[in-house]
């Protein structure tokens, strides 16, 4: 097959969706597929974000061969679908889910959009992304959560989403969970509302009133130090430590020197960063939502918690922090639960995906050389 793969982001080892299509790419190409991703480098500047998903087009009209099959972000799909083209829908979490549950669940911590993006942001973002999901010939979805609302919301037929699985890095030996880092409080992901800072905030400081001796690690924030210490409470600023980006070599020094990892997001797709920390042995704590609950085991493979609930976060940060029993416990149980789960293997799944949607002919699918220049 000639496979092209249209996303924003480049191909690399940095970033969650760079290095799920590097492992995709890769394991493509061993099969003897070829392998053509158009982002953002390949389609050029555009002046808003929004016009992305037409440049792409454009810019795969140009080509002098046509694909096999594409696979297509979601807010980029709206433009590939209903074209003649077999196309696979790619989704890091669906984004007409995230906005129902940002802007009518509602939380302190994660406020509504304002009034003048909630009207207008649907006409170009969500607009191209329920188009893709109701059109495309497969999905690939990356929690059951989302892929309950693709098959009642879209009316996707089961057999056409493929419910895909992040990869981790698995080292033959892992360093043990050190006492000296009982207490030593790991976060990774941008500084965002989505992911829960707020609520990581309050709990951390019901914890430092309450005595509990705490050092935070939080990195991948992509905003400066100064920027993330104006959101976080003052009175731990002592005991923080800022890491805005790391490189992937930086990555395992981050787990080592923690024993507890903290995931508070109210939405996700699968986090990398949380099946990681699995794959090192810590003590996770997370929210029981989206790809989160998918792997993590209440009690068993870490600790689950509600979305925005502070009061609960600290408590369980404090019973694990204080029992390193428990946290040896936890991290060996989260590892067994992702030693199946390497990159490889994960990324063999998608394209046995995706090679039976290419097999399987759909009534519309048509010629598509007539449509190039």
């Amino acid at each position: 097959m000639r496979v092209i793969h249209v996303a924003e982001s480049v191909i690399g080892m940095t970033g969650g969706m760079s290095r799920v299509a590097w492992h995709w790419r890769a394991a493509f190409e061993k099969r003897g597929h070829e392998f053509h991703h158009l982002g953002a480098q390949e389609v050029g500047s555009v002046s808003h974000v929004r016009y992305f998903p037409r440049a792409a087009w454009r810019c795969y009209r140009q080509q002098a061969k046509a694909a096999d099959i594409v696979l297509v972000h979601e807010p980029t799909a709206g433009q590939f679908v209903g074209r003649g083209l077999k196309t696979v829908l790619v989704s890091h979490g669906l984004e007409r889910r995230a906005w129902q549950i940002q802007n009518y669940g509602g939380s302190p911590d994660f406020p509504k959009a304002a009034l003048k993006t909630r009207l207008f942001f649907p006409l170009w973002r969500l607009r191209g992304c329920d188009a893709g999901l109701r059109k495309a010939d497969g999905a690939l979805l990356n929690n059951l959560d989302d892929q309950a609302f693709a098959e009642t919301y879209y009316g996707r037929r089961s057999d056409s989403i493929c419910v895909f699985r992040n990869g981790v890095n698995l080292a033959p030996v892992w360093p043990p969970l050190a006492p000296e880092n009982a207490g030593s409080i790991l976060f990774i992901g941008t500084w965002v509302a989505r992911k829960g800072i707020k609520t990581m905030a309050r709990s951390a400081k019901l914890l430092q009133e309450r005595g509990v001796k705490l050092k935070w690690v939080l990195a991948g924030t992509g905003l400066s130090k100064e920027q993330v210490l104006a959101t976080w409470p003052e009175c731990l600023h002592g005991c923080t430590e800022i890491i805005p980006q790391f490189t992937g070599e930086e990555e395992a020094g981050l787990y080592h020197r923690c024993n507890l990892f903290v995931l508070p997001s109210f939405f996700e797709g699968q986090p990398l960063a949380l099946l990681q920390a699995m794959a090192y042995g810590r003590c996770c704590i997370t929210t029981n939502i989206c790809g989160q609950k998918d792997v993590v085991r209440q009690r068993s493979g870490g600790l689950l918690f509600e979305p925005g609930d502070a009061p609960v976060l600290a408590k369980l940060i404090e019973e694990s922090a204080a029992n390193l029993p428990l946290q040896i416990e936890l991290g060996k149980n989260a590892r067994r639960a992702v030693e199946a789960q390497d990159w490889t293997s994960a990324a063999n799944k998608v394209v046995d995906f995706v090679e039976r949607v290419h097999a399987t002919k759909t009534q519309t699918e048509v010629d598509f050389k007539n449509q190039l220049p």
